[in-house]
């Protein structure tokens, strides 16, 4: 295979499209802060694959992300960050995720608020907190290849399914939107780690 001239192949019309798809992709916001309002680049994880990228070869990021990534004593963790976002994982999955019925999380907004829906996402933290009642319940974070998200796992939900709980999982959750705080969330009612679920 001939070798791609790198800084021709960024200014050819084929680079400009697999951007731009990108971008679209990403539901236009930023795949690590998740915002929106700002000049948003198509990154390369990798150069392996240049002229014929994949997916996960790339990532949407915001001028200020961007440039974290280029300055060399942060590179590290950022790409640890990079790497909770289970890229890979979830496109591996994402004919079994379109049809499970399911929204991405870029696409849950303020206008959604009380709308029940159903999520996909990896797992990337979870708080344990305890209820007024004095019951355990979980603040769970989880992210797909546009954005991320908070679920809220009450108690009687919590004590259902708290097996499935673990960094790192793929889990589908099937939840109301609550968007009265500064950004959506999810009050879950059910989890899953079967996409097959809720698939129509």
């Amino acid at each position: 295979m001939a070798r791609v001239d790198y800084h021709t192949y960024i200014e050819s019309d084929e680079w400009k499209f697999k951007a731009k798809a990108m971008r679209w992709i990403a539901g236009n916001r930023c795949q690590v802060c998740n915002s929106s309002g700002k000049r948003l680049d198509t990154h390369h994880r990798t150069y392996d694959n240049l002229g014929n990228e994949t997916p996960s070869d790339l990532i949407v990021l915001c001028e200020d992300c961007h440039e974290m990534y280029h300055e060399t004593s942060k590179q590290v963790k950022f790409e640890r960050t990079l790497d909770l976002f289970g890229v890979e994982r979830m496109e591996k999955y994402l004919e079994e995720i379109k049809n499970a019925n399911t929204f991405m999380l870029g696409e849950i907004d303020k206008a959604m608020h009380g709308k029940q829906v159903n999520v996909v996402g990896v797992v990337t933290s979870i708080q344990p907190r305890r209820s007024q009642a004095g019951n355990p319940m979980a603040f769970v974070r989880i992210v797909d290849i546009q954005a991320e998200r908070e679920v809220i796992v009450f108690p009687r939900t919590y004590d259902t399914y708290r097996s499935l709980l673990t960094e790192g999982h793929l889990i589908l959750v099937r939840g109301k939107v609550d968007a009265q705080g500064s950004h959506p969330k999810i009050l879950a009612d059910t989890i899953s780690n079967e996409l097959s679920s809720y698939a129509t």
